[in-house]
């Protein structure tokens, strides 16, 4: 008798699994759609803190620069050269603003060697006195890109300026120059150094317009004296703003950033506003809304560069180079005073009042005399 086959159950082969329904992929995008909402601010600050970063050693190194050239010509370097006006012997007052008054080399251009950039330096023609930056001779040099001067952070940095001869390469530091009074040197800073009635008194920065401080000069100390700070580069062509190679408030130095109402960084206030040449073209070009959106809105009646806001695209802050070669983030809410530089002549004893000289102010100053007391 034979033994009988058990029988076997057979499976089919194709897959017995069933397809997502709408309601549960709908589930599955929404769950998808949330940890992308939650994980690309992370992603975000990740990448800001990576640009952060690179700003920071970006000002770092070209205060070094700003320091080697010092250490070998035992003074900073000018902010920039201006002619003179030859029936006077003064100053061109209105230097580098578009109105047949041009400038010649600013700081710089003339620290290039000390940024490794010795063929650039060589590549301007710096040696005719009847060429100027703005001229077609050096129009491939000043629209030279250089990466130690951009901020990363700053999205308008590939937009040339237009003005001047057109051509100009944009960066985001700007050296620190004079706080109040009149800028330019034939009152603050003569051929001489003597004074003169209106001289400024204790309101100097760092360079100035053909001339600037040794170190020795900086009697408040190198490590609570700003040499370099943070400006955003323009919007349009229009815009002087940020270029780096242009001798000019705003676009390749600060003046009056510290003392003029509530100045602080990033204020976008409108009494403490830009004074720029070009402004009504620039405001056009762009539009006011725009620029106000922006925090980049200048005085609408500007005709020449005068004045500057520290600014950046950092939340909370903007760059900062000491003259000692340390650099740091400064806080959009630091201490400042309630000092009007364009209101009276009040030069010798209003850096004294603690109402009106606060921590930003002195910061910009290199021989007030007084502590720094408090963060920034």
């Amino acid at each position: 008798m034979s033994k009988s086959t058990p029988h076997v159950k057979r499976h089919n082969n194709r897959s017995s699994g069933r397809a997502f329904t709408l309601v549960e992929l709908l589930v599955v995008i929404a769950i998808i759609g949330v940890l992308v909402g939650l994980l690309l601010p992370a992603v975000q600050a990740a990448r800001e803190a990576a640009r952060r970063s690179q700003c920071l050693n970006n000002i770092k190194n070209v205060a070094l620069a700003v320091l080697t050239y010092e250490s070998s010509r035992q003074k900073f370097p000018p902010a920039y050269l201006a002619l003179k006006d030859p029936s006077t012997g003064e100053l061109e007052k209105f230097g580098g603003t578009g109105l047949g008054r041009p400038t010649r080399e600013n700081w710089a251009i003339m620290i290039l060697p000390q940024m490794e950039q010795q063929a650039l330096r060589d590549s301007f023609v710096l040696d005719d006195f009847n060429v100027w930056i703005g001229h077609d001779s050096n129009r491939e040099a000043r629209g030279t890109s250089l990466a130690i001067m951009r901020c990363p952070t700053d999205p308008n940095l590939d937009t040339p300026c237009g003005i001047e001869g057109g051509n100009w390469a944009r960066g985001n530091y700007g050296i620190n120059m004079v706080q109040s009074g009149d800028l330019w040197g034939y009152r603050a800073w003569d051929d001489t150094d003597g004074p003169r009635e209106g001289s400024l008194g204790p309101r100097k920065g760092i360079s100035y317009i053909n001339k600037s401080q040794e170190i020795g000069d900086v009697t408040d100390g190198t490590s609570n004296t700003i040499l370099l700070a943070e400006l955003r580069a323009g919007l349009s062509e229009q815009d002087p703003r940020g270029c780096w190679a242009l001798g000019q408030a705003g676009a390749s130095a600060h003046a009056h950033h510290a003392t003029s109402w509530s100045n602080a960084p990033n204020n976008c206030d409108p009494f403490t506003t830009d004074v720029l040449v070009n402004a009504k073209a620039i405001i056009d070009s762009v539009g006011a809304e725009t620029l106000r959106s922006e925090c980049m809105h200048p005085y609408s009646s500007g005709t020449w560069s005068y004045k500057s806001v520290v600014r950046s695209l950092h939340p909370g802050g903007a760059m900062i180079a000491m003259a000692d070669g340390s650099a740091r983030m400064v806080s959009d809410f630091v201490d400042k005073g309630t000092y009007q530089a364009a209101v009276g002549n009040e030069y010798t004893e209003v850096y004294q009042d603690p109402t009106k000289f606060r921590v930003w102010e002195r910061l910009n100053v290199s021989n007030d005399a007084y502590p720094i007391e408090g963060e920034f």
